[in-house]
């Protein structure tokens, strides 16, 4: 479970990674102009988040002037909290999954391409078989033979990969959806 505390925004700009990952290296900063801390002041002050660790549930509470457009706000913000949080919970498992899945596809060459070169040597030294040929023949299957354990082995991990991820990946059930207030609150 993870906390998501809003801070006060400071009042010089911020800079933050263009595509909000801080792995990336190659991220340019983005330079929030002063109309920008402002708006994002006021998200702060209206926009909050009640943890409760114990149920396990998260209350997002978005305060405004504005009823349509408040529920507009509350509305994206419940997209994009519902959106980081999967992001965060997935993101180790969706790693692993993606290095399987390439070493899996790499050994499935590499075995499809013994496979390859066994038939070829098989048809090849179909009627004469030489010694040199049957040495040939054995190294090549020899190969196959590791190259295809390997395959079924990274088989069954990527399969795991992908139930991980899927076991990793939370559900989300709104208790109350975001409604427009017909009357003021006194909030």
């Amino acid at each position: 479970k993870q906390d998501f505390i809003l801070e006060p925004i400071p009042k010089e700009p911020i800079v933050l990674p263009d595509d909000g990952s801080e792995a990336d290296a190659t991220a340019k900063p983005v330079l929030l102009s002063d109309d920008e801390v402002e708006i994002l002041k006021i998200i702060a002050k209206n926009v909050s988040l009640g943890v409760d660790k114990k149920e396990g549930y998260i209350t997002l509470n978005v305060t405004g002037s504005e009823p349509i457009q408040t529920a507009e706000l509350a509305m994206k913000a419940q997209q994009l909290l519902q959106e980081e949080i999967t992001r965060f919970r997935v993101e180790k498992s969706q790693n692993e999954l993606d290095y399987i899945q390439a070493r899996y596809d790499e050994i499935k060459r590499e075995a499809e391409s013994y496979q390859e070169q066994l038939a070829r040597i098989t048809d090849r030294s179909q009627g004469i078989t030489t010694t040199k040929d049957r040495i040939e023949r054995d190294r090549i299957q020899n190969k196959y033979n590791i190259s295809n354990s390997i395959y079924s082995e990274l088989a069954k991990q990527l399969e795991q990969a992908k139930m991980q991820v899927k076991k990793d990946t939370p559900t989300f059930t709104i208790v109350q959806p975001v409604t427009v207030p017909t009357q003021a609150s006194n909030l």
